[in-house]
């Protein structure tokens, strides 16, 4: 939904010929309600009015893409970007129309693709930190550990300077200390991510991959702590139960560990039932 909001910021911005605006603007109307099939129809016939309305396709592609149609989505992604590039629109909207098409390349695990629209997209805007992040995400993917240290290093030191800065600061921090995590770079790893948290103190993913680095690297005291931490903000994250089971098996009290392991299945976890045939006995 945040997303959707921001595309509706940038197709304010825009300036399209009035009535095919209208179009657009009743379309993304729809789009943030949900109504993407309706918002497709509007989109349709801003592009009927003007063909080359850049703005239209690129929210055609956006309806297309949440109501998920990815085939549809990619194609008019390509559009967009072919109309803003012969028609030299404002920048803010090429840089959404690479943001998005990488996002949809790392959803369909195409990352080479991703990682080249997340560079465009940087290029054109090199304080636009969430491309690097999204970037370096899509090298975590492909265990380029290196290169996404450097992009989430970058996203970091441009935060300040960018509008949506504060909404992937602690989520650099966090992933760049997974990326530490993966090349046994333990006391970095731990630092950044003690950073995530201290900036946003509520970041359940930060304060589980906190504890799973501790449990892995045998701190089991420490990582239970980080585990009771997930859970007091959401007693629901079935993972924080499952190795809260493992540390109290080790700790021998394995009542306790049966019954936390037996919680994380019952709240389907995948390998849930595995473990509770293995460690439950």
């Amino acid at each position: 939904m945040k997303k959707i909001l921001l595309l509706l910021g940038v197709c304010m911005m825009m300036g399209c010929n009035f009535a095919s605006n209208d179009l657009n603007t009743t379309g993304a109307k729809r789009l943030k309600e949900g109504d993407y099939s309706g918002a497709v129809e509007y989109f349709n016939k801003a592009l009927n009015l003007n063909p080359d309305n850049s703005l239209s396709y690129f929210l055609r592609a956006v309806a297309k893409n949440m109501s998920g149609d990815s085939s549809g989505a990619m194609r008019d992604y390509d559009i967009a970007i072919d109309h803003i590039n012969k028609n030299k629109d404002a920048k803010p909207l090429a840089v959404m129309a690479y943001l998005c098409r990488g996002e949809l390349s790392s959803q369909l695990k195409d990352y080479d693709a991703a990682i080249e629209d997340f560079g465009r997209a940087l290029r054109i805007d090199p304080n636009k930190g969430s491309a690097a992040y999204d970037r370096a995400q899509a090298r975590m993917s492909t265990k380029n550990y290196d290169a996404a240290i450097n992009d989430f290093t970058y996203a970091i030191s441009v935060a300040g300077n960018d509008t949506g800065g504060h909404t992937y600061l602690s989520m650099s921090y966090m992933s760049r200390g997974m990326a530490e995590f993966h090349k046994e770079q333990y006391g970095d790893a731990i630092t950044d991510i003690d950073s995530a948290i201290d900036i946003s103190p509520n970041n359940i993913k930060a304060w589980y991959n906190l504890g799973y680095i501790k449990y892995d690297h045998g701190d089991y005291a420490g990582a239970e702590t980080d585990f009771d931490e997930v859970l007091k903000r959401n007693n629901k994250y079935a993972r924080a139960y499952l190795y809260k089971g493992f540390i109290d098996i080790k700790a021998g009290k394995k009542e306790t560990g049966y019954i936390e392991i037996k919680e994380a299945a019952g709240m389907g976890l995948i390998g849930g039932a595995d473990s509770v045939k293995k460690y439950c006995k």
